[in-house]
């Protein structure tokens, strides 16, 4: 099945006036929008949608959508969406479409949703083209059908739209729906990620650490993950830095350059109409030199004073990372508040990230919880996923595993892959709902799919068991390597354990070594005991007592009973470590074991740097 990346939550588009109507008032009122100026927007706009200028009807419905200049209104957006939409105005249909998709100001209907992105789809309007895949995709309003979803998904590509380009991509890497084509892969994630699509940038990246498709490339990788993380995408920081540890000082020079210098292309959401894509606030803080920036700070802090709250969102935020000025979270949390109390969604998630880490407010998961939920009932994915997981802790309400599940299945249909991975273990756990190892796998191939580590690792599990599949050791090692490349312990020391066993694969005592010590460097005490093992018996490593020593050292944790680790030890692998142990120190001098202790120590004060 196709992994389709949401894009219904920031679909919504306003509208210039064609050439016939782009005059006079309604030419002013959008400039009016462009420069934040929403009273006098609204003002301009109103008579001429209440003439019937289905443009204009438009546009106000997006205004009462976003809360610009009035209050948040969902039921007179849709209003004035239908108006224009009875009219034929291919973007009024498409923004019909989505209230009907998310429930905003009407009851959820997927069937209607799909009825009027498809009028606006069969007009050409790209939107609702890729929205109408995924209706398909996911068989919400229509019988879910590939082959439709794909065709949809495909014309929406054809007119460069980011989201469905990176799809499209991810359905040729997959060879589902269609015929595997790594050449037509990259073609696609290519255009996506020169728009400045995070998740095609991550796709990218993977593509160029990995190999697949193209020459492996870490420069590229590494540039391609570095400009993934600069939007938040997914474990695109993780990703970056693991592969910057195979790098040298010069590689990674030139990929912070080129990260640096790369532009997005025209018609991308960084350079396309503001209005658009909602971001004409963030605009006025994307100055190019130091002057420039003080003037439109200056300009976004005097639309935040006047009640902009999409104004007030981007000062938060500004506060919050400390974007050229002190960090101070207390005045990020005034600015996000003013924004959350008029109903923006973005600055209600913001602020119950704050009370949740206890940043800038005194730390309270009631209130955090009061304001995720705000933001979740709005459609924010991230909001619901943070509810979930309040709720599956049990942190600032009871804990209620149903309701985790609810959330997490809200945020994850929207393609949240974090939800995506949590869904998954609610269903291999049976944790308020019905084991079911079948929809567990679904849900992790789906986060896996876009790179989350976890998710790979547990699908590795899967194969390596199997559960809710035949037990397939060959397709274990494949999503095994895909988490350990991105540095996950659990996945390294499976590949260690599956190698030096040869259990479904050729039989590997030097790669076994290999994933264990990735492993053991991270903390890993089971690892970190297998390669003391190693090390004692000359397997996959000469033979070397006073090593095997170090790295029990390092590793009597387990014996301790410390540690998550010496919780899964079962008594006989305890008493085959004593053993071990006892071993060793037969052959060791007093000077020798001492020695040993030593090198632990140095191992450890390196974090784990200087082991060899």
């Amino acid at each position: 099945m196709v992994k389709l990346i949401p894009i219904i939550a920031i679909s919504l588009s306003l509208l210039f006036a064609s050439s016939a109507v782009r005059a006079g008032a309604f030419e002013d009122g959008m400039k009016a929008y462009v420069n934040g100026d929403y009273a006098t927007a609204f003002k301009l706009l109103s008579p001429l949608a209440q003439k019937g200028n289905p443009e204009a009807q438009s546009n106000l419905g997006i205004m009462y959508e976003r809360a610009e200049g009035v209050q948040l209104d969902y039921k007179k957006a849709v209003k004035w969406f239908q108006a224009a939409a009875n009219q034929g105005l291919a973007i009024a249909q498409h923004n019909l479409g989505v209230s009907y998709d998310e429930g905003h100001g009407v009851p959820q209907d997927y069937k209607k949703a799909a009825k009027w992105y498809r009028l606006a789809a069969t007009q050409g309007l790209a939107l609702a083209q890729a929205n109408l895949g995924m209706l398909y995709h996911f068989g919400r309003g229509v019988p879910h059908d590939d082959a439709e979803a794909l065709k949809w998904t495909r014309k929406a590509a054809d007119q460069g739209e980011a989201a469905a380009q990176s799809n499209l991509g991810l359905a040729y890497s997959n060879g589902e729906g269609l015929p595997r084509d790594d050449a037509e892969a990259l073609k696609w994630q290519q255009l996506a990620a020169n728009q400045g699509l995070a998740a095609a940038q991550f796709a990218l990246g993977s593509m160029y650490a990995e190999g697949n498709g193209v020459p492996r490339d870490l420069v590229l990788a590494h540039m391609w993950f570095s400009l993934a993380a600069e939007q938040g995408g997914g474990d695109s920081a993780e990703r970056r830095d693991f592969v910057a540890k195979t790098m040298n000082s010069a590689q990674i020079a030139e990929a912070l350059r080129l990260a640096q210098e790369w532009k997005p292309t025209a018609g991308s959401a960084a350079t396309a109409n503001p209005l658009a894509n909602g971001v004409a606030a963030e605009d006025a803080v994307s100055a190019p030199n130091a002057e420039e920036y003080a003037t439109h700070l200056k300009l976004l802090k005097s639309m935040a004073e006047q009640g902009a709250p999409k104004a007030q969102t981007v000062l938060g935020r500004i506060f919050a990372e400390g974007e050229d000025v002190p960090q101070d979270y207390k005045e990020a949390v005034k600015w996000w508040r003013l924004a959350a109390d008029q109903g923006f969604a973005e600055a209600q998630l913001n602020l119950g990230i704050m009370y949740d880490q206890g940043l800038g407010v005194s730390k309270d998961a009631r209130e955090a919880v009061n304001w995720y939920r705000l933001a979740a009932d709005q459609g924010l994915a991230q909001a619901q996923f943070n509810l979930g997981s309040m709720f599956d802790n049990g942190l600032g309400l009871p804990q209620n595993s149903k309701e985790a599940v609810k959330w997490y299945r809200l945020a994850a249909t929207q393609g949240y892959v974090q939800a995506q991975s949590n869904l998954g273990f609610v269903y291999a756990e049976g944790r308020g709902v019905q084991r079911d190892y079948k929809e567990a796998m679904k849900w992790w191939r789906l986060a896996a799919d876009h790179g989350v580590a976890q998710a790979q690792l547990n699908l590795g599990v899967m194969y390596d068991q199997g559960h809710g599949v035949p037990k397939d050791t060959n397709e274990a090692v494949k999503w095994y390597r895909l988490a350990a490349d991105q540095g996950s312990v659990q996945a390294q020391h499976n590949l260690g354990h599956i190698y030096s066993l040869g259990q479904g694969v050729p039989q590997d005592t030097t790669e076994a070594v290999k994933w264990w010590r990735l492993a053991a460097v991270q903390g890993d005490t089971v690892a970190q005991n297998s390669l003391a093992n190693a090390y004692a018996f000359g397997v996959g490593v000469p033979e070397d007592y006073m090593r095997a020593q170090m790295w029990l050292n390092l590793s009597a944790a387990i014996l301790r009973g410390e540690g998550e680790d010496a919780q899964s030890v079962t008594s006989d692998q305890r008493a085959s470590i004593t053993t071990l142990l006892r071993r060793v120190s037969e052959k060791l001098t007093p000077a020798q074991m001492e020695r040993a202790q030593e090198m632990a120590r140095e191992c450890q004060a390196s974090n784990f740097k200087n082991c060899d």
